[in-house]
């Protein structure tokens, strides 16, 4: 068997090219795989901690909506009649109309039907009634302002002092 004669500048040379090789092919792109991990988690944290800055400051503000806002919920459940209750919208109705000198003569309660919510029902009420169109108007701002949900959907008036006013008027009942 021959000896292999090697130079040991050859030796070196070729250590040191394989330890480059390594060095490009294998430690250098996980290297740059970690760096570029690592951007983008800065980068994501930093963007957060200026959402932060800029939302901090504004906390109480959005603390207070909240609020009010559960208490605007609140109040609007509870312009919502249940199912069965109907006499409570009739009564509303009749108990404030004399406040607007609107003189109820009937109040028909009708068949109940679908809103186009499809959470909700309406609770119709065909009502004959006699007032001034001024009366009728506040008295109607006053229903939909107050203590229910209340939607016209029909207003037929005819005559003339007293004005004779037919209508449909329904309620909102929860499903």
């Amino acid at each position: 068997m021959q000896k292999i004669k090697l130079d040991k500048q050859l030796v070196i040379f070729i250590i040191l090219a394989l330890t480059l090789v390594v060095e490009l092919f294998i430690f250098l792109p996980w290297g740059i795989g970690r760096i570029s991990k690592l951007a983008k988690k800065t980068d994501s944290l930093r963007q957060k901690i200026n959402t932060t800055k800029t939302d901090w400051p504004k906390k109480p503000d959005y603390l207070d909506k909240v609020d009010r806002l559960k208490v605007k919920t609140e109040n609007n459940k509870n312009k919502i009649v249940a199912v069965g209750h109907e006499s409570k919208l009739i009564s509303f109705i009749s108990e404030n109309s004399q406040k607007y000198d609107i003189k109820i003569k009937a109040i028909t309660p009708l068949d109940v039907f679908s809103a186009e919510n499809k959470n909700f029902d309406y609770i119709p009420f065909r009502i004959e009634a006699e007032g001034s169109f001024h009366d009728l108007g506040n008295f109607l701002s006053f229903l939909q302002k107050d203590k229910y949900f209340f939607q016209l959907k029909e207003l037929v008036i005819t005559g003339y002092r007293p004005n004779k006013i037919n209508m449909l008027l329904c309620g909102l009942s929860q499903k």
